[in-house]
């Protein structure tokens, strides 16, 4: 499990702030923190992902949350991070509104 986990997170680079992020969705797209990429938004500072076996590539931010809610950033890899990386996917939930189970 841990081999995995470490599979799908990344290091995070942008100017003289960095933090982690992971693969989410799909091998393209990058989960982080808003704080982390905010060198990127007030001063053009590039935004590096780096893997435990050193492969790197830029990333595009797609989206990102309000500044003072939820702190996140949906991030895009410029080009692959190698093959087989781990993607974590949300767990699926049955919810159903107003009638007992």
């Amino acid at each position: 499990m841990f081999d995995r986990l470490a599979n799908a997170t990344i290091r995070i680079v942008c100017g003289k702030w960095s933090g982690s992020g992971f693969h989410f969705l799909n091998e393209e797209l990058i989960l982080t923190n808003y704080h982390i990429v905010e060198p990127h938004l007030t001063a053009g500072e590039r935004i590096t992902a780096y893997t435990e076996d050193k492969a790197s590539t830029e990333l595009e931010v797609l989206r990102l949350s309000p500044k003072d809610e939820y702190d996140f950033a949906i991030l895009k890899l410029r080009r692959a991070l190698g093959r087989n990386r781990e993607v974590l996917e949300p767990k699926q939930v049955d919810i159903c509104r107003g009638v007992p189970r």
